[in-house]
């Protein structure tokens, strides 16, 4: 191609008909070797080339009509580009804009953007992909340069290979003092908890894979928080470096948590006033409600989800204000609900093209009284022009005995409130006081305001009358008796000729205040107490597994050594261990799923290899009891959700099954499966579950009184949460003597292309290979070594205490080091901080191994730089295969 410009002007004009794309386009745009585009303004693909289809992986028919930056572009990206988008259009001249892209198999790929607008309106662009990154990095560097984000080029070791200006900028450098060194080394880097984060990404980059993370780095002398984004440049399959993209998100974190706060203060000021709150999308949905009195429309049922034209329809006001909101008009009124009075305003709120509405309504109930009775006694005089005075003291004597009526104190007073005109009887029972005396004095109503609260009330009062606005404010008062009264303060302003006042009235809610109080401490103490009952769920996990470690390690052991000779007795003590394993992890689950702390991840699972897994697992109980088990399983129906859990909850319906199936029974897997679901069925020929009974098996503990079999009746529980936490259920067809049916239904998935399964790590010789254990407990120890013993060509030296363990490292440094994470006075942490220190031991891999398999735990210790974590009791093939991985 002669010049980009030649090709964007010819494509300019030829957009002269309906359609999107002329005939010449479409071959003017085929011809081209680079990625050709052309779209709307929104972004909408409307036609590709074939090395559009080549470079992404995506089909002219499955690229046309879908959008560019939700199908291509990183969503850390995608505000950039639609701000480049915008000016590409509005611009007579040739935008260029360099990002990556993500192709249809996943992979990240640079390209260099260059586009301009049509004539109807469109845009065109043409995309160089950039493959080869390290071969002409000055014209690289010209690109980056006039980019606004951070950018840098990384070799496989870490190395710069290029970096733009901005980041060099922040750091006072220049460009020849950092290219060609460690990209970890330079003084953005002053926290080595951030250097271990970046270790982390970058190797999931050299991996293939996009990988981001935020920082905390240094820039022009102050700590900014940086959006990283790394991904990998790929030549002929293998990545060649890594470029990373870096935006300063400083403000928009400090904006996020300041929008946090302001709407945690906003719940908890509407959640006890006298305030509606509630937003409308720009379809005319309700997303929000926010105060109490929504139940004087709703019936006590949510609004959210609903259109506001209907359920407003009793509001015709309120109906016309959303109207003209949305249009982007303010709009204030004022309108009846159910008893009370409230004042609505109505605010447009833009979004780019879209607009949203926030309505705010304020219960004006006294206000609209006062209002209505001030309205009435104005007409009063207004028709006895002649006696104004005696009008005047009549409308203030029918004023008193309404305000003297009533429990809240009614008051007139100045502006700021310093001195009373009028105050109601009920002042002196809430203050302790007599208000007649305040008035002679000339005292204020303010004068007793609670210290804790004087500077926020003097606050608002002043801007009352900076913005002539009435006043609504929850406050303490100090009585002469010491005690402490909580009182809510409002006022409105009197149309009165001469000396400016405002009335106004003041509720007690010293109670609504003190059970506001006491929710919010049963709260914390409920909170204190899920604490605690987690904690003890972890110690006792970490109680039962350490001898469990000593069980089930010294059964494989001899496994391997004594052969088929004692298999049969050898099993049933594994068997038995691992029942007892699994009662620990299902309290273990249990406590994740009522602190919803359990990670579920979900992935399309071929339903046949589900089973077959499962009924692996029981096979010997069934032989054992002479049981009969069929499978009717299509051989591709595929279901979304956790490989793991799905595989647990089926054990445990079989294990069910077979314990509650007599001897010489019979036990079916049958799968059905429609368009959107798929049913995973257990049935048994036993005694069955009677019907009054059902409603009482999927509770925690609950064994219907059952004594024969093993199982402490959660199992089922914990199936049925596991089920739900997967878009899923679980449930049961059953009557006594018929047997039961219990099912699993999940969401149908895609049937996937066949992949070979990985077997799991096998005992074969992982050597020669040096290991070092530091372990306290001297039974575990040899349990360890007594594994490491029936392998070939492996060193094992078992150490019992931290600091003898770092010094017989630093003797001979291992192949991999094995650290137990409670190490009596000390604890793993402490030897991964020493080991890291000698630059020897950073290429070391370090395995934790724990009785603790608490999630939050074993996130910590990967997080501080153990290169994995073993969970005791220890499973010899587990802990080969994470050797094996670690070392390949």
């Amino acid at each position: 191609v002669a010049g980009k410009k030649c090709f964007f002007a010819s494509v300019a004009i030829l957009h002269r008909n309906d359609s999107p794309v002329t005939s010449f386009e479409t071959e003017l745009i085929n011809s081209m070797p680079v990625i050709g585009m052309v779209g709307d303004r929104n972004g909408t693909i409307l036609y590709v080339n074939p090395q559009f289809e080549k470079t992404t992986g995506y089909s002219r028919a499955e690229a046309v009509g879908n959008n560019f930056f939700d199908l291509l572009v990183l969503e850390s990206d995608r505000s950039e580009a639609r701000t480049t988008l915008g000016e590409m259009i509005n611009s007579a001249d040739q935008a260029r804009k360099l990002g990556p892209i993500v192709t249809k198999d996943g992979q990240v790929k640079v390209v260099e953007w260059t586009g301009c607008a049509t004539a109807q309106g469109n845009f065109v662009a043409m995309g160089n992909e950039l493959n080869h990154l390290e071969a002409n990095p000055s014209r690289l560097r010209e690109i980056l340069d006039g980019m606004p984000a951070n950018i840098v080029l990384l070799d496989r070791e870490g190395r710069i290979l290029e970096i733009n200006l901005p980041p060099l900028k922040g750091a006072g450098l220049a460009h020849e003092e950092v290219v060609g060194r460690l990209f970890l080394e330079q003084p953005w880097f002053t926290e080595e908890v951030e250097r271990e984060r970046f270790r982390r990404v970058f190797a999931r980059a050299l991996k293939g894979n996009v990988a981001t993370d935020d920082f905390n780095l240094r820039f022009s002398e102050e700590l900014r928080v940086v959006a990283g984004v790394f991904a990998p440049v790929l030549s002929e399959g293998r990545v060649e470096s890594v470029i990373g993209f870096g935006s300063d998100i400083t403000e928009r974190r400090q904006a996020e948590e300041s929008a946090r706060r302001a709407e945690h203060l906003l719940k908890t000021v509407v959640a006890g006033a006298p305030v509606l709150i509630c937003s409308v999308d720009q379809e005319g949905r309700i997303t929000s409600c926010e105060g109490e009195d929504w139940s004087l429309l709703s019936n006590g049922k949510s609004l959210a989800g609903t259109l506001y034209s209907e359920s407003f329809e009793t509001l015709p006001s309120w109906k016309y204000a959303i109207a003209r909101a949305l249009s982007g008009e303010t709009s204030t009124v004022e309108e009846k609900v159910g008893s009370k009075y409230y004042e609505a305003t109505f605010l447009s709120n833009h979004n780019g093209s879209q607009v949203d509405v926030t309505g705010v309504a304020f219960d004006i109930t006294h206000r609209k009284v006062f209002e209505q009775r001030i309205q009435q006694l104005n007409q009063e005089l207004e028709s006895k022009v002649l006696v104004r005075t005696e009008a005047l003291n009549e409308s203030e004597e029918r004023f008193r005995q309404i305000a003297e009526t009533v429990r809240d104190v009614f008051f007139i007073a100045t502006p700021e409130l310093k001195t009373l005109r009028y105050v109601s009887p009920a002042f002196d029972e809430l203050w302790g006081q007599s208000g007649t005396e305040l008035i002679k004095n000339r005292g204020g109503l303010l004068e007793r305001v609670h210290p804790a609260d004087r500077a926020r009330v003097d606050r608002e009062i002043q801007r009352s009358l900076d913005d002539r606005r009435s006043v609504n404010l929850e406050f303490q008062i100090q009585r002469d008796d010491s005690t402490e009264r909580w009182i809510r303060l409002r006022t409105f302003h009197l149309p009165l000729s001469g000396e400016s006042r405002v009335a106004g009235v003041v509720e007690d809610i010293t109670e609504s205040m003190q059970f506001r109080m006491e929710l919010i401490a049963s709260r914390e103490r409920a909170d204190r107490a899920n604490k605690a009952k987690s904690e003890f769920t972890a110690r006792m996990s970490h109680e039962l597994r350490t001898p469990l470690n000593a069980i089930l390690g010294f059964v494989q052991v001899l496994r391997r050594k004594l052969g088929s000779e004692h298999s049969e007795e050898l099993n049933e003590v594994r068997e038995a261990g691992h029942h007892l394993l699994s009662l620990i992890d299902d309290l273990l689950d249990i406590s994740r799923v009522e602190t919803d702390q359990l990670q579920i991840k979900t992935e399309p699972l071929p339903v046949r290899i589900l089973i077959d897994q499962a009924t692996r697992y029981l096979a010997n109980r069934v032989r054992r009891r002479d049981q009969a088990l069929s499978l009717d399983v299509e051989s591709d129906v595929w279901v979304k959700g956790d490989r793991t859990r799905v595989i647990q909850i089926l054990i445990n319906l079989l294990s069910n099954a077979n314990k509650y199936t007599p001897a010489g029974g019979a036990i079916s897997i049958l799968v059905r499966s429609d368009a959107d679901r798929v049913r995973i069925h257990v049935r048994d020929n036993g005694p069955g579950i009677a019907s009054e009974q059902l409603g009482k098996l999927f509770i925690p503990f609950e064994r219907l009184g059952r004594s024969a079999g093993s199982g402490v009746g959660l199992g089922l529980y914990l199936s049925r949460e596991l089920a739900r936490r997967m878009d899923g259920n679980l449930g049961v067809q059953s009557e006594s003597d018929h047997g039961a049916d219990f099912w699993l239904e999940l969401p149908v998935a895609e049937s996937q292309p066949h992949r070979a399964s990985k077997a799991g790590a096998a005992m074969e010789s992982i050597g020669p290979l040096d290991v070092l254990y530091i372990e306290d407990n001297p039974v575990n120890l040899r349990v360890m070594e007594s594994m490491f013993s029936i392998m070939e060509n492996v060193t094992f030296r078992g150490v019992d205490n931290a600091e003898a363990g770092i010094l017989e490292a630093q003797r001979h440094i291992p192949d991999i080091i094995l650290v137990d994470m409670h190490l009596g006075d000390t604890d793993g942490y402490h030897v991964l901080e020493e080991l890291r220190e000698v630059s020897s031991f950073r290429a070391v891999p370090i395995i934790a191994v724990s009785a603790d398999a608490m999630a939050d735990n074993i996130q910590n210790a990967l997080a501080a730089g153990f290169s994995a974590y073993v969970s005791k009791p220890v499973q010899m093939d587990e802990l080969v295969g994470c050797i094996k991985r670690l070392l390949s």
